[in-house]
């Protein structure tokens, strides 16, 4: 299997964590149930609370990292929302609402580094609507070029007893994507809601950036030869 430094950075060059957010989509003032979601939570994070906006800070910060929320469809009616409970026993998820092909089912959380950083993957939760287990199609993270990272594939959801948590993760790439293909459950693939999405953002030490940078340089000069 062919692996390139933007895929595997991290694995190549040592990574210095800098800060840690998760994502409790906590707000002030409460939004109501089936709101959409705003697409801005969560980007470049700097505070514990930023425009009523609330997050675990585990860590320190994520100002080098934003976030995005889909795939959301053409349609009035594809978005993502935000609900209180009855997710297993979460509180305040996000979930993914969309009517029709090709979007129902399939929800995605996408971290974002700036250029010259990496983002950490530490952790979520995950939840059937109405306290019921969901068996789903796959449960993923991917990575910038799409590879699965983590994959999980058929995943019980549990809803029923709790929620199921990802957890003790160090997945890392210039930018993630958890996730969730629910598409199996139809119209229903909209009751699987996520929380307590855990990250941090990194940079490479100097001295591994050289020794990196060698290392490559003496893979190429091998491959060469060859």
């Amino acid at each position: 299997m062919k692996r390139t430094l933007a895929s595997f950075g991290c694995l190549l060059l040592l990574c210095v964590p800098v800060a840690a957010t998760a994502l409790t989509f906590d707000f002030t003032p409460q939004a109501g149930n089936n709101t959409r979601s705003d697409q801005g939570y969560a980007d470049r994070v700097t505070a514990a609370t930023v425009g009523g906006y609330a997050y675990g800070t585990t860590g320190g910060f994520t100002p080098n990292v934003v976030v995005g929320y889909g795939p959301i469809g053409p349609g009035p009616d594809d978005y993502i929302y935000f609900w209180d409970n009855n997710f297993g026993d979460l509180v305040n998820v996000i979930a993914q609402l969309s009517p029709s092909a090709p979007f129902i089912g399939i929800l995605e959380v996408t971290l974002t580094a700036d250029p010259g950083f990496f983002v950490s993957l530490h952790a979520f939760d995950l939840a059937g609507w109405n306290r019921a287990d969901k068996l789903v199609n796959a449960v993923q993270v991917l990575s910038s070029l799409g590879a699965p990272m983590l994959s999980q594939s058929p995943a019980t959801i549990v809803g029923a007893s709790g929620h199921t948590s990802y957890s003790n993760l160090t997945l890392t790439d210039s930018s993630l994507t958890i996730r969730i293909d629910a598409s199996n459950l139809g119209f229903d693939g909209a009751y699987v809601g996520i929380d307590n999405i855990t990250f941090s953002q990194n940079i490479p030490e100097p001295s591994t950036v050289l020794l990196g940078g060698a290392l490559i340089a003496l893979g190429l000069r091998h491959a060469r030869r060859r």
